[in-house]
């Protein structure tokens, strides 16, 4: 589960499955919140492009797949199964 969130005037990004907390600049901030809305990448950089290049938009798309494949990012949560 991701949590993609601000406070204190700083932009995060909290993997709940790794514990991983992740500050963020603008246009990931965006990226993630597109992305978490279940739209394609083509979706994402469409409508991010009047605001980025679409070259900055793919390339924060690599980086995101780069931490989800280290783990680092919408890893699977380890207490998901269990009910209370």
């Amino acid at each position: 589960m991701l949590h993609v969130f601000t406070a204190l005037d700083h932009m995060f990004a909290l993997d709940v499955g790794s514990g991983a907390l992740h500050q963020l600049d603008p246009l990931a901030y965006e990226v993630l919140r597109l992305h978490g809305t279940r739209k394609n990448e083509q979706q994402v950089v469409q409508a991010l492009k009047n605001k980025y290049q679409p070259a900055d938009v793919k390339e924060c798309l690599e980086e995101i797949a780069t931490l989800r494949a280290f783990g680092q990012l919408d890893t699977p949560d380890a207490y998901d199964d269990v009910s209370l």
